[in-house]
């Protein structure tokens, strides 16, 4: 499958969704996000186990940290965000 894109237009906060296979090893789609040398993949327990490890290879070069959260709705909430903040 060709991937497909969209732009989600939010003028100058407006991104890209990409759409296809094996997107999760192509490097240069998050080479334009990970400039600033400080990377940290936020996810839960339910997605970390099936493509961190998988992500976290294809941008090592940008020294990838991870905050793996707790799954659910439940866990949305501002002690969540506190907890990415302070990590």
């Amino acid at each position: 499958m060709a991937m497909k894109s969209l732009t989600v237009n939010l003028g100058a906060r407006s991104y890209p969704i990409h759409i296809g296979s094996r997107l999760l090893d192509q490097r240069d789609l998050f080479e334009p996000y990970c400039r600033t040398g400080a990377v940290c993949i936020v996810t839960d327990d339910k997605v970390a186990p099936l493509y961190l490890e998988r992500l976290q290879r294809t941008i090592a070069a940008f020294k990838p940290h991870s905050v793996i959260l707790p799954n659910g709705e439940q866990n949305k909430h501002w002690q969540t965000l506190d907890r990415i903040f302070t990590f």
